[in-house]
């Protein structure tokens, strides 16, 4: 069994106080992939403790060449997966701080050799058509990464309050 932990963890001030408190969360859930929303470069991720630091050396970002610009990150266990692919976009047209988007990641069980998809996306407050067509492409990536593997997938989000698509 596969743990997912989600969370939205914008606003969480001061983000430094709040990611050790993400750290319990996360320890005491045992998570295997975490998928964190709105996790900004300025506040979380540059906190001290930063997000980053407070996962620990027992977690690794799927796509960390995207950490200064991704704010929905997913974090996955490195003792328990090898990572077999990765994605990140962010929603086009509207989007407060580019904070809005999506990252996957498809992993591989060490022990089993059993493969999963982990997706964290972060929805915008106004489904706009840009957002609905970005909103779109993700979901037709992660079904073809799905079906290319013929693996189960899990997801967390924050889809806000309106009907996804």
């Amino acid at each position: 069994m596969i743990t997912l932990y989600s969370q939205n963890i914008w606003n969480m001030s001061p983000a430094g106080y709040r990611n050790k408190l993400l750290r319990s969360l996360v320890r005491d859930f045992d998570a295997d992939v975490c998928a964190f929303q709105e996790c900004g470069p300025v506040t979380n991720r540059a906190a001290s403790p930063s997000v980053m630091s407070v996962m620990g050396d027992a977690f690794e970002e799927s796509v960390p060449e995207a950490a200064t610009r991704n704010y929905t990150p997913v974090f996955y266990r490195r003792d328990k997966f090898n990572l077999i692919d990765k994605g990140y976009i962010t929603y086009s047209g509207l989007n407060d701080g580019k904070s809005k988007g999506v990252s996957w990641a498809v992993l591989e069980e060490k022990q089993s050799g059993k493969r999963c998809a982990g997706l964290s996306a972060a929805f915008p407050d106004q489904w706009k058509a840009p957002c609905q067509d970005t909103g779109k492409r993700a979901l037709r990536a992660a079904r073809r990464a799905q079906r290319a593997r013929q693996r189960n997938g899990c997801a967390g989000g924050d889809p806000k309050h309106h009907k996804a698509h």
